[in-house]
């Protein structure tokens, strides 16, 4: 399989994953009455409030918000990894000792380990300038 149709597979599975459930919530939203969207939001912010999340939009601040955006995309690289980890894997068990392959495949994995512990420091470097802008 060429490495385009790989990444392109790739890009559709992503693609697929952030999309579909935002798709069944908006079919969610469009089927239900008032009376059951107001239990939902209310059943959210309960949830919401028990994980230890602000639900005050008085309080919800512009630095709450764009560290959250933030957090979610550092999660987002996080499942980039385990899914470039798990192909990297497989590339190298499908070797059959062709060592031209097995190199790219711990190659992959070296990349892929650089870029992880790029992400982690990029999150812990996040993490501490945003627990010091909101205190």
């Amino acid at each position: 399989m060429s490495k385009f149709l790989k990444n392109s597979f790739l890009s559709l599975i992503l693609f697929g994953f952030l999309t579909i459930p935002s798709l069944a919530f908006a079919q969610m939203a469009a089927s239900s009455s008032d009376s059951q969207q107001k239990g939902m939001i209310n059943f959210v912010t309960e949830i919401a409030v028990k994980g230890g999340y602000q639900t005050d939009q008085a309080i919800a601040s512009t630095p709450r918000i764009i560290g959250l955006v933030i957090g979610a995309f550092l999660a987002f690289l996080g499942l980039t990894f385990v899914i470039l980890m798990i192909l990297a894997g497989y590339n190298w068990m499908i070797a059959n000792g062709n060592e031209e392959t097995v190199t790219k495949a711990k190659a992959s994995i070296k990349h892929n380990l650089i870029g992880l512990i790029v992400a982690l420091s990029g999150y812990t470097l996040w993490n501490f300038i945003f627990s010091r802008l909101i205190q």
